[in-house]
């Protein structure tokens, strides 16, 4: 607990930082030369070089990588906002015993503004969705939770609103013209979130709170957070000044930390622990590949990384649900990977809880009134697998052209069944853990483990094989194109 609320004050700290240099460097920005970085396709940062133009222009290369766009792949460039230097570490450090060369460090960095043509096209797609979920609201609460309705017209108008969800974006992104990974991928997340919506809707496990009033429903249905019922009234909870500071003191931490985060993970390919051989699940299977520290290591924080993104959404969302609404949400994500006690309590009760709260209500409850637990967990599961597997064909691989990087991108790297596979195994994880739930020891144990080792062995069940649900964004090249939503720190020059 000491040591999380250390990196936590320390990251919150570097953030104020960045904010504070981006901040002074927009008055000297303003009447100097344009810094604008281009595309460049070596594979570190060691070649940098500068362009005499009209502009001063800094060409940056990245893991081969384009760090910004030109005219020609429809992409903007990325402002330079802010340049410095670093000169603080020594040639060797003595580190436990052992000499480690922290030179490398020293150098030119710069703070990159965010994509222009990202941002804006991730906007639209917001504003559209927000138009989408109004009309889906208002026909949902008229006709499926309307008890005057037949039978017919809901099964008509449920089977109509799922059709929608699932070739929604693959519509959208043509008419439109989205063809950037992180643009698709947030326009398939409210699809996904609307789809088991619907679902529960229609088998009558919406909660009691979010039927009284339509607006309440609205709130509800249209917005990819977890709304608090008060059990006795069943209306939602109020939210206090504190839930708003609090969602609004998450917002800058979220996007700070995911900056950092994002900036050290992309200097390093976003494998900064090195490639390893595990890979798809049908590849020949090696325990010593799969346990090998290395591949650990790149799954874990591509985790953090995947946690962080949604953090972030989930943060912003409940900062203006909270101070517009008045309504209090739920915290999405609970810290999974280093507090979980169990499988069940990583899924169910940390990681997620939006996503695990309208598949729990829209798929496990209606077939666990046919059946058992154990086959409700695995169905749903499958379920989750398989929108998923949506995800990854609508965001990465369905007519992606013009895209930055297209030279790198390569389709036919990314293999469907592999997210499919990850979540059933979790399905089958979880299986497991009841059974073995009923032995005494088994329960004596879990008391008597200290919370660390607990959540080291909760997170082993599924570590190993995460690359199988991260490899399509990775070879989508999905993390990269993300970087453009956030403000990022590269080196530009070494000393």
């Amino acid at each position: 607990s000491l040591l999380s609320t250390t990196m936590k004050s320390f990251l919150e700290i570097c953030y104020c930082l960045l904010l504070i240099t981006q901040a002074l460097a927009t008055p000297v920005l303003a009447s100097s030369p344009n810094y604008r970085c281009d595309f460049g396709n070596a594979s570190n940062f060691k070649n940098v070089s500068t362009v005499p133009l009209s502009t001063t222009t800094v060409t940056c290369r990245q893991n081969s990588k384009e760090i910004g766009a030109s005219s020609s792949n429809g992409a903007a460039p990325r402002d330079l906002l802010y340049d410095f230097n670093i000169n603080i570490f020594p040639e060797k450090m003595a580190v436990f015993g052992r000499l480690f060369d922290t030179s490398v460090i020293n150098g030119k960095y710069g703070i990159l503004a965010r994509d222009k043509v990202v941002v804006d096209d991730v906007n639209t797609v917001i504003l559209h969705t927000m138009v989408l979920s109004l009309i889906l609201s208002i026909v949902t609460y008229n006709t499926l939770l309307n008890s005057g309705c037949s039978q017919l017209v809901k099964i008509s108008t449920t089977a109509l609103i799922l059709t929608s969800c699932v070739i929604g974006p693959y519509v959208y992104s043509d008419v439109m013209e989205f063809h950037r990974p992180a643009v698709r991928f947030m326009m398939c997340l409210p699809h996904f979130v609307i789809f088991f919506k619907t679902l529960e809707a229609f088998f009558g496990f919406t909660p009691a709170g979010a039927k009284s009033s339509f607006w309440i429903f609205h709130v509800y249905f249209s917005n990819a957070v977890e709304l608090e019922f008060d059990e006795k009234t069943i209306e939602p909870v109020k939210s206090t000044w504190s839930d708003v500071f609090q969602s609004a003191r998450d917002v800058i931490f979220n996007i700070g930390f995911n900056s950092i985060l994002t900036s050290f993970m992309s200097a390093h390919g976003f494998k900064p622990f090195g490639l390893c051989h595990a890979g798809k699940f049908y590849d020949s299977f090696r325990i010593s590949e799969y346990l090998d520290p290395r591949h650990l290591g790149n799954c874990f924080l591509i985790a953090v990384v995947l946690q962080q993104g949604l953090a972030v959404g989930d943060s912003i969302c409940s900062l203006i649900i909270q101070s517009v609404y008045g309504m209090k949400v739920q915290r999405n994500m609970n810290n999974p990977l280093l507090e979980s006690t169990s499988p069940s309590d990583f899924w169910g009760r940390r990681w997620n809880l939006m996503v695990h709260g309208v598949l729990k209500r829209g798929m496990y409850k209606p077939i666990r009134q046919y059946s058992s637990s154990t086959i409700a967990s695995i169905a749903t599961f499958t379920a989750s697998g398989i929108l998923h597997e949506w995800i990854v064909h609508s965001a990465l691989m369905y007519h992606r052209i013009g895209i930055p990087d297209e030279s790198l991108y390569k389709p036919d790297n990314i293999a469907l069944g592999t997210p499919f596979a990850f979540f059933l195994w979790n399905g089958i994880v979880i299986s497991i853990e009841k059974k073995l739930g009923r032995f005494k020891f088994v329960h004596y144990l879990s008391l008597r483990l200290p919370r660390p080792v607990a959540a080291l062995l909760i997170l082993m069940s599924s570590l190993p094989f995460g690359v199988w649900f991260a490899d399509p964004y990775y070879e989508g090249r999905l993390f990269w194109d993300q970087e453009g939503l956030l403000w990022t720190i590269i080196k530009i020059d070494s000393n």
